[in-house]
Formats: C-alpha cells, sequence, structure tokens
C-alpha cells in the first residue's frame, strides 16, 4: 500500500462521517421546477387583506434600487406581505422566487443548501458550507430574473457575506429592527387602518355575508387593538372556531385585559398587550370542555391540558418549522399530560386540533421529512407572549423541557443524516444560543453543543465548531465529571478539530487524555479505547512519528479483533492502515504474520 492510500485509510478516523455528508439533500416540498422557472414560497394566504400601497411602494423600491427592506413592529405580518408581493409580481420574475429564513446564520445557510441543489449547482454536495454558500451567492450575482426573500433578518451585517454582489435579480428583506435600515430601500409596515382592520377580522372570522350587522363592532374592534394584524386574525379564528359575535368576544377580550392586570398589577407593563389579550381569551377556550368532547371525556380532558403545554413548550423553540418528532419522540420525558398526547395517537389529534383551532399555531405537512410529517410554526410574537406570561418558574421549567425534547428528538443516525436532521438543527441552534446566554450547564446542554459543533465541523465552518466544542467540553467537565466516558468524547471531537486546520500540537494532549480517561473508565480492551489508539495514531502519522504509531495501531487491532472478530469493519480498517504503515518503514517481519492473518480471514 503506498504513502496516498494509508493515509486515506489513516485519514478516516472510525467515529467520522461518510465524505460527502450533502449527497442525499432533499428539497423542500415547496421546492419545484417548472419550464425553467424556480419557485420556492409557501402557499398563497387567500385571507391576506390591504396593504396595497405598501406592495406598490416595494415593487418601486425593487425596481429602483434592487433591493428593499420590509420592516415594522413584531405582529404586523411582514411576512404574510412578502408572500403576498412574491405572489402577486411572481410573474415579474422569470428565474423564479427563492425564500430563506434568515434569523440567523445557521438556519440561512441551511437554506441556501437547497438552493444549491434546486439551481442545480455541483457544490450542492460539498460538505464545506462557506462554499455552498458562496456558489449561491455568485449563481445569483451572475443571474437576474429572480427574486430573494431573506425573512426575520435581526442583523443586516450578519446576512451581508450571502447577498449577491451584481446581477439584475431583486432582494427582499423583513426585518422588526428599523434602526438598521437603509432609508431609499425601507418599507415600513405600520397598524391597519380601521376599515382594513375590520376587513381582515370579518374575513377572517369567515362573516363577510354579516358584514352589515358585524361591522361597525369590527371596526371598533380594529380600533381596540389599533390595528395589529396578528391580534385580529387570532380573534378572528377564535369567531371562526367558537362561532360567536365580535360584540361577544369585544367583553371576551376586555375581561382578559382585567385579569392579565390582576395578575401583573395595574401599572406593569404587558408586552405586547393586543396580542397577549388576544391569547389569553384562546387560551381560556382551549381548557374550556366543548360539546364534541362529550363523545371521549377522558381524551379531551388530557387534550385540554396537554394542548396549553404544547403551546409553552413550543414557546422555547425556534419558532418556524417545529417537527412533530419533537413532541413525540421526547414524550415519555415531558409533562405528564404531553406523555399521554404522544402514547395515545387520539389524545395526541385531539390536542393538536385544539391548538390549531384558534391560529395561535400553523401547520405543515413534508412527506420527505423521515423522523416526522407535521411541522408547526408559532409567530415569534406570539412565542414572546407566552414567555412573558409566564412566572419565573414556569419559564425555568418550560427552558428545560424544551432542551430535554429536542434532545431526546435526536434520531439515531443524526450524524450521518444531516439531510433529514435539517429540521432539527435551528432548534438545537436556537437551544444552544439560549444555553449559552443562561450559562446552563447540564448534561443535555452539552449534548446539544456537541452536535452542532459537529454539524459545523462536517461543515468545515472551523471557526463556529471551535467555541461549541469548548462548550461542550466544560459543560460535561462540570456535568458530567473530569475522568467521564462521555468527557473523552468532547476531548476527542476538540482534537479532531484542531487536527483537521493541522494545529498538532494542541489536538496530541487531547487525544492523550481522551485515551487515559477511556483506559481508566472503560478498560485497556474497550473498542472506544482502540478509538482513541487509532486517533492518536493518525496524528503522529500527521507530525511524522510514523515509528510510534505502530504500536498504537497494533493494539487497536488486537483489541478490536479480540473485541468484535476478524470480520467486522473496523478490525479490517486497523489492520489495512497497520500493513500500510509497516510497509511504508519497511518492517517486513512485522507485517509478516498480519498479511498470513489476511489470507486466512478471506
Amino acid at each position: 500500500m503506498d504513502v496516498a492510500a494509508l493515509k486515506a485509510h489513516l485519514d478516516t478516523r472510525l467515529d467520522e462521517l461518510p465524505d460527502e455528508v450533502a449527497k442525499a439533500v432533499r428539497t423542500d416540498p415547496r421546492l419545484w421546477a417548472s419550464g425553467g422557472r424556480i419557485s420556492q414560497v409557501m402557499e398563497r394566504n387567500g385571507l391576506f387583506t390591504g396593504r396595497k400601497n405598501e406592495l406598490a411602494l416595494l415593487r418601486e423600491t425593487l425596481k429602483t434600487h434592487r433591493k428593499a427592506h420590509l420592516f415594522g413592529l413584531g405582529g404586523m405580518g411582514k411576512t404574510q406581505t412578502a408572500l403576498e408581493y412574491a405572489h402577486a409580481f411572481g410573474d415579474a420574475y422569470p428565474q423564479g422566487v427563492l425564500w430563506a429564513r434568515a434569523e440567523n446564520t445557521s438556519v440561512l445557510e441551511e437554506d441556501y443548501r437547497l438552493f444549491a441543489a434546486l439551481l442545480r449547482l455541483p457544490q450542492a454536495t460539498t460538505p464545506e458550507i462557506a462554499l455552498v454558500c458562496e456558489a449561491v451567492r455568485q449563481e445569483l450575482s451572475a443571474h437576474g430574473g429572480y427574486l430573494l426573500v431573506l425573512d426575520n433578518v435581526e442583523d443586516l451585517g450578519s446576512v451581508a457575506p450571502y447577498l449577491p454582489s451584481g446581477g439584475t435579480g431583486h432582494v427582499l428583506v423583513t426585518t422588526r429592527i428599523s434602526q438598521i435600515v437603509p432609508r431609499e430601500t425601507g418599507v415600513h409596515l405600520e397598524r391597519l387602518d380601521d376599515e382594513a382592520g375590520a376587513d381582515l377580522l370579518l374575513k377572517r372570522a369567515g362573516k363577510e355575508r354579516n358584514a352589515a350587522t358585524e361591522r361597525p363592532a369590527a371596526l371598533e374592534f380594529s380600533r381596540t387593538v389599533d390595528g395589529l394584524p396578528l391580534a385580529l386574525d387570532q380573534a378572528g379564528a377564535y369567531l371562526a372556531a367558537s362561532g360567536g359575535t365580535v360584540v361577544s368576544y369585544q367583553v371576551l377580550y376586555q375581561q382578559s385585559g382585567e385579569k392579565l392586570r390582576r395578575k401583573r398589577g395595574e401599572q406593569a407593563h404587558i408586552l405586547h398587550e393586543s396580542v397577549a389579550r388576544t391569547y389569553e381569551v384562546a387560551v381560556q377556550k382551549l381548557a374550556e370542555v366543548w360539546p364534541e368532547d362529550s363523545e371521549d371525556e377522558e381524551t379531551a380532558a388530557v387534550a385540554r391540558v396537554a394542548a396549553v403545554e404544547f403551546l409553552r413548550l413550543c414557546a422555547f423553540l425556534a419558532p418556524e418549522d417545529i417537527p412533530d418528532v419533537i413532541i413525540k419522540g421526547a414524550g415519555p420525558h415531558l409533562t405528564e399530560s404531553l406523555q399521554k398526547c404522544t402514547a395515545d395517537p387520539l389524545v395526541y389529534d385531539a390536542t393538536i386540533m385544539r391548538v390549531l383551532k384558534f391560529s395561535l399555531m400553523t401547520s405543515r405537512t413534508d412527506p420527505t421529512y423521515v423522523y416526522g410529517t407535521q411541522l408547526f410554526s408559532l409567530h415569534r410574537t406570539v412565542q414572546e407572549v407566552i414567555q412573558d406570561t409566564l412566572s419565573e418558574v414556569e419559564n425555568n421549567e418550560y427552558q428545560h423541557l424544551a432542551i430535554t425534547a429536542v434532545a431526546y428528538s435526536h434520531p439515531a443516525d443524526w450524524n450521518t443524516r444531516w439531510d433529514h436532521y435539517r429540521h432539527l438543527a435551528a432548534h438545537a441552534q436556537h437551544i444552544v444560543t439560549f444555553v449559552t446566554e443562561k450559562s446552563v450547564e447540564t448534561e443535555n446542554a452539552g449534548l446539544f453543543c456537541s452536535q452542532l459543533g459537529f454539524h459545523k465541523f462536517r461543515q468545515a465552518d472551523y471557526a463556529s465548531a471551535l467555541p461549541l466544542y469548548e462548550r461542550a467540553l466544560a459543560i460535561s467537565k462540570k456535568a458530567l465529571g473530569a475522568d467521564h466516558p462521555d468527557t473523552a468524547t468532547s476531548l476527542n471531537n476538540l482534537a479532531a478539530l484542531y487536527q483537521t486546520q493541522g494545529d498538532y500540537s494542541s489536538a496530541l494532549p487531547l487525544y492523550e487524555r481522551a485515551l487515559a480517561i477511556r483506559e481508566t473508565a472503560l478498560g485497556a480492551d474497550h473498542p472506544d479505547t482502540a478509538q482513541s489508539l487509532n486517533n492518536l495514531a493518525v496524528l503522529y502519522f500527521y507530525m511524522g512519528r510514523k515509528v510510534d504509531a505502530v504500536p498504537l495501531l497494533k493494539r487497536a487491532f488486537e483489541i478490536f479483533h479480540k473485541a468484535l472478530g476478524r470480520h467486522h469493519r473496523n478490525t479490517q480498517t486497523i489492520l489495512q492502515s497497520l500493513l500500510g504503515l509497516l510497509n511504508d518503514l519497511g518492517l517486513w517481519e512485522d507485517a509478516l504474520p498480519l498479511l498470513i492473518f489476511v489470507e486466512k480471514s478471506t
């Protein structure tokens, strides 16, 4: 075996993934290509109302500057307005529409990988995410006739490197941070006027035929909530589900305000008060007995509690595309009601039906997502309202439930199937951000940092992987102990990161420490110990210490042979690496018994 082949063997560490992690990238079910035109937007909202002036201004701004920033407070309908623009003016973009989530660069990069696959770029199968994103950026920079939407941007500076620098395409950014928006490209989304607000409420409630009798009350309610689209949408959804009148809802709305004041104090500030009130009305209805509950009271009783707990749990996850597997997969580790919900399909369906009935959440199906089929979304403002209505103790409880839920929802093959894991990745990132900000140091918190770090490592995003691996190691030492086998795994991961970047001096003591822990905690003949021996041998090879690598590989081979058998993949991999190294060093006498072993194995 020549040196190049040997390097290939040694470089394939036993705990690494297949080389082309993105080969199986699947396109989102919302992606389709027809006649050379690409479209990647959600379905049009048939209840969209008003915003004619803002849509016209968006069109003119994009035609003039090729870029527009749609900004406004939470709940103003920025996403829905951008979606309506994409559909209303879709014919103006012959090359199609690309829609990306952009609340942070991690989820933006996941969507850019989808774009690369959709655009049929060769880089779509490249593990290095930076190369993928740059290929998409260059492709868009070289062409026109497209609309790129970046939704929910929190920091314009962070997304700037991903934007096309030329071409004649258009870029539409939505954000609620008005201070970052350039004046010449900004389109301010304000509250709906009374008439448009009343239209939205009546349309959402399915009361357009009753406009003559209900409109005066609808106008009054629109003024009450100051034309906030999100509050009007939730009120309309309640009316559609309950069949009540706008006047009766106005009474409930006032009562919810009084209830919030009693809980907080008369002078207390209530975050997003109009949305907080409509949420309070809906939650109260969720907990009530409905007429249809009589068909199965036991199921309904659990669903009434589980629906509220489900909403609260989702308030501490990333707001978009929450996979049903997060709830189903973690069921046994959640609250008693959610355990019953996930254990019984009838209770689960009843719970989800209650949650979706009042427009507190939306859902869509993704048949290509093998770990679940239903994806839920919760408006960011509603998330903030839910968190604000909970006590400090309840906030901590649901924060840790969210950590537990995502931890136990990871599929067994998460580290080899990132194409299917991408929906979970956004929630892992969300949890890691929380863990870092709140200095959470539980075992599950360390797991998140390790998993997200591994994802960044496989994408060759080493700068992002380093602090995640360091955080995982620190948490593991504190939560499990400096001599725990999981701490050895964290040491190994960090060492692999340094090794990949050529920093062998930093990797060496970490690999050595990981080996010592595994020998003590697991035993000298444990397969994990053999893995550490192999990893250290690989490092020695790259450091030019080939002779020192030989006894490590010999010992690893003996352990694997004894523990796993001669035909196991790990045994054969180590054997081939050892033979190649002995051949390279000219140690024929040492290689002879191994060659005899190979002959007997075939």
